[in-house]
């Protein structure tokens, strides 16, 4: 694990943290529910009756949804370019660096 990819799992872990510290909150009453927003999870928004856990499940989803794909971003050497191999003179194909012979035309190769 390089530096880049460190950054951003602690970067996912620190955004998990903050969703579960301050989850979304809903009200329920006699009409239905109705979003009260984000809250510090010990004082809770007032009128919040439960924690709205399919919002934060969505959330946290999110979060490591996109460390995840950075993560992978950043990995050793996903950035550099695909060394090209060598091409036949005679017909453009790529060939073993190791070849004698073309497989496209059967040139010899030097």
């Amino acid at each position: 694990m390089n530096a880049k990819q460190l950054m951003a799992v602690w970067a996912t872990t620190a955004i998990v943290a903050v969703q579960a510290v301050n989850p979304p909150w809903i009200s329920e009453n006699r009409g239905g529910t109705s979003e009260l927003g984000y809250g510090f999870i010990l004082e809770p928004p007032e009128y919040a009756s439960r924690i709205d856990v399919s919002r934060l499940f969505v959330g946290i989803l999110v979060a490591f949804t996109v460390g995840g794909a950075l993560f992978v971003t950043f990995k050793d050497g996903a950035n550099q370019p695909r060394r090209e191999q060598p091409g036949c003179p005679n017909c453009g194909k790529p060939y073993a660096p190791s070849a004698k012979f073309c497989n496209g035309c059967g040139e010899r190769l030097a």
